[in-house]
């Protein structure tokens, strides 16, 4: 688990949001060289979203989260309090991935690196309100991809994503090269206005 905080260097792990929007596609790569990963993901949520936040924000969970995605999944979260910030978060990282806005927060992208391509993209919403619901819900769909990873012979293959989740939408693949540009110019600006 690896959380993105609104500033300074977070708490021993995780990233400050500076860092993390003009290094991210290094340390997806780091992680990829270092065999921390073979695969990534975000979890993106409201601000009205208060399972999912009670959730990220509760050690004893990410501890729990944080085992089941081991070293085959690195899972992206940001954590912070600045509501203007964080929705502009989502809104900079979801246009960076092409993800529109027919999707309903929250909800886990899944994401592959893969030759210089972020591929693979695939969106489950999280249906559950109830915060223990939603937990047990987050932690299956993060173990369901995890497992599917760990049972493929090859590091980048895509798993088979649960059928629990409701999949509304896949994107093939985004250059990292225009990733890294989009994020670079407006992704920055439009956060920047938060800082």
């Amino acid at each position: 688990m690896n959380p993105i905080y609104e500033t300074g260097k977070g708490h021993g792990i995780g990233h400050s949001l500076d860092s993390f929007k003009s290094r991210f596609v290094d340390i997806c790569e780091e992680h990829l060289k270092d065999r921390k990963a073979k695969s990534f993901a975000f979890i993106f949520y409201k601000p009205e979203n208060q399972e999912i936040i009670e959730i990220l924000h509760n050690p004893g969970a990410l501890m729990q989260l944080d085992r089941i995605s081991g070293k085959t999944l690195s899972v992206f979260y940001f954590q912070g309090f600045n509501q203007a910030l964080q929705e502009s978060f989502n809104d900079v990282f979801l246009k960076a991935f092409k993800i529109n806005n027919c999707h309903n927060l929250p909800f886990i992208l899944f994401f592959n690196v893969v030759d210089s391509e972020v591929t693979n993209i695939e969106v489950i919403e999280l249906q559950q309100q109830d915060r223990m619901f939603a937990f047990d819900e987050l932690r299956r769909e993060i173990e369901k991809y995890s497992n599917g990873l760990n049972q493929l012979p090859g590091q980048y293959e895509k798993p088979e994503v649960s059928k629990m989740g409701k999949i509304t939408g896949t994107v093939s693949n985004i250059a990292l090269d225009k990733f890294i540009e989009w994020l670079m110019t407006k992704g920055i600006e439009k956060l920047s206005q938060y800082m």
